[in-house]
């Protein structure tokens, strides 16, 4: 039987350290007779471990030091036959701090990507960039349009002037410890000034085609209205010829009667 419960924390570390790890279990029963272990990972410790009882709780208390990078990692302690876990402290280097979102610029223009390491400072700062699987460091001395600046400090930005398509892709800044090293991504996405311009451009094409379809639709409909005017006036045409004949016989009549009169 026992209360308590399982504790994890993460210890950031940069450089050597002197460390004290301690872990308390409480049971109903013969604190004598629980044994203690510690682990890193998955490999049993030495027992060194100190252990103090007080009540009905027992204490244990892990001392070391960390000076190397294959010491960093979790250490865990467990208590009585059935190995129950009761704690895990996990030592890792400081994070590096950077944008998370993708920086979006165009051909032609300058950017700056900048990666940070709060309350820290690494002992050394790399970029490097990729455009597939493989890293490739940046070399400023190859490259006059990388400027790469603050390079023991607790910060570090690479400066890209000039920008091409082909400068877009993944960007990494690395960080080195005296315990570790860690590293930060940062995506580059250039793009093309016609980019802006494309769903513009294609909303002007479908109004273009759009007023072309009714203009097309007005000429068709006009010409359809304007072909029966056409054979009413040529009906109209037609008539007034035929009534003019028919005046012209009608008006002759009469002279050519008068004419034979006259003539006796």
């Amino acid at each position: 039987e026992h209360s308590s419960v399982p504790v994890k924390k993460n210890i950031t570390l940069e450089r050597s350290s002197n460390i004290e790890l301690t872990c308390q279990f409480t049971t109903s029963g013969d604190l004598n007779a629980v044994n203690v272990t510690w682990k890193k990972d998955d490999e049993v410790l030495e027992n060194n471990s100190l252990i103090n009882r007080t009540g009905n709780i027992l204490y244990t208390q892990y001392k070391f030091t960390i000076t190397k990078s294959n010491q960093m990692g979790s250490y865990s302690c467990f208590f009585g036959e059935k190995k129950e876990h009761r704690g895990t402290f996990h030592f890792k280097v400081p994070e590096i701090q950077g944008k998370h979102k993708p920086i979006v610029t165009y051909v032609g223009d300058s950017t700056i990507l900048a990666c940070k390491c709060q309350d820290c400072f690494p002992l050394n700062w790399t970029w490097y960039s990729s455009n597939g699987s493989v890293q490739v460091p940046v070399d400023t001395q190859m490259n006059k349009f990388y400027v790469i600046s603050g390079a023991h400090g607790n910060e570090t930005k690479l400066k890209i002037t000039q920008l091409s398509e082909e400068d877009r892709g993944s960007y990494w800044c690395h960080a080195v410890f005296q315990l570790g090293e860690s590293e930060n991504l940062i995506e580059l996405v250039v793009l093309s000034y016609l980019v802006p311009l494309k769903p513009f451009l294609a909303i002007v094409a479908e109004v273009i085609l759009l007023v072309a379809a009714i203009l097309l639709c007005e000429m068709y409909t006009q010409k359809k209205k304007k072909q029966p005017d056409e054979g009413k006036e040529f009906e109209q045409i037609e008539q007034l010829k035929s009534d003019d004949s028919s005046n012209g016989i009608e008006n002759n009549a009469p002279r050519h009667r008068k004419n034979s009169v006259t003539s006796k």
